[in-house]
């Protein structure tokens, strides 16, 4: 082993060994490796690792730039694919849409209610157990509905919903759904 060049980095070691058999090239060149890696710890020296520099700082706050366009949120939830688009318009003008930061609680278990909502961003649902204890027994991504039991039937919530990350819902309420409407599309039957 020759010392072949000292940079920066360290010391660069040049071995040369001779072999025989060229299959056996790659074990034997391994062992060789690992002998002398082995040797120059005995020695007292280490290997060089590239240097590293780490700087902390704080990031700040980034702000998305979002026009929320209810009527095409609302075109794509289930529920509502057999509204015609004037409905879906109309319906889209009366929603109130809400900014919730992460970790807000927007209904609770057992309050009462009057609208459902419809999601985009990440919400858990959780519900209270005998000892009083919440459990996580969902997750709404984008797209989700929750609280329509409540909108048309009056019913307390069933479950807490408290946002994950900062969320927009679009909050439809009973108002609303029992204003006059344009009649639900219908596909032809055969």
């Amino acid at each position: 082993m020759l010392v072949g060049e000292c940079t920066e980095r360290g010391v660069e070691y040049v071995m040369h060994f001779w072999l025989d058999d060229y299959p056996t090239q790659f074990p034997i060149s391994r062992d060789v490796v690992f002998n002398a890696l082995n040797y120059l710890n005995q020695a007292g020296l280490a290997p060089a690792y590239p240097k590293r520099d780490v700087t902390i700082y704080e990031s700040t706050a980034r702000e998305i730039a979002r026009d929320l366009n209810a009527a095409e949120l609302l075109h794509r939830v289930e529920l509502f694919h057999p509204l015609d688009s004037a409905v879906l318009a109309q319906l889209a003008s009366d929603v109130h849409p809400l900014e919730l930061g992460s970790g807000a609680t927007v209904v609770g278990e057992g309050d009462s209610g009057q609208s459902m909502f419809v999601v985009a961003g990440r919400l858990e649902v959780l519900n209270k157990v005998h000892d009083g204890e919440e459990r996580r027994i969902a997750t709404l991504e984008p797209g989700s509905v929750f609280g329509e039991m409540s909108l048309l039937t009056g019913s307390p919530r069933s479950a807490t919903v408290v946002s994950m990350t900062p969320v927009t819902l679009l909050e439809v309420g009973k108002a609303i759904s029992s204003g006059s409407c344009a009649p639900i599309r219908s596909s032809p039957t055969s």
